[in-house]
C-alpha cells in the first residue's frame, strides 16, 4: 500500500466520521427538543390535575351547602 493510498484511507476515514458527528449531534438536538416536549406535556397534566382537584373540591363543597339547605327547609 502507498503512502498516497493512506492518505486517501485516511481522508475517507475523516468524511465519514464527520459525517456520523453531524448525524450524533442532530440525534442529540432532537432528543433534547422531544425531552422539552415531554417536560411541557408533564407540567400541563399536572396542571390540569391540579385544577380537576380544585374543581371537585368546589363541587363537594356546593354539594354540601345545598344538603345544608334542604335540611334548613325541611325543619
Amino acid at each position: 500500500m502507498s503512502f498516497s493510498d493512506l492518505i486517501l484511507r485516511f481522508r475517507d476515514a475523516e468524511s465519514v466520521k464527520t459525517r456520523l458527528n453531524r448525524k450524533v449531534e442532530k440525534k442529540k438536538t432532537k432528543i433534547n427538543s422531544l425531552k422539552e416536549r415531554l417536560m411541557f406535556k408533564m407540567l400541563e397534566k399536572m396542571k390540569v390535575e391540579e385544577q380537576l382537584k380544585e374543581q371537585s373540591k368546589k363541587a363537594k363543597e356546593a354539594e354540601e351547602r345545598y344538603e345544608g339547605l334542604l335540611e334548613v327547609m325541611r325543619i
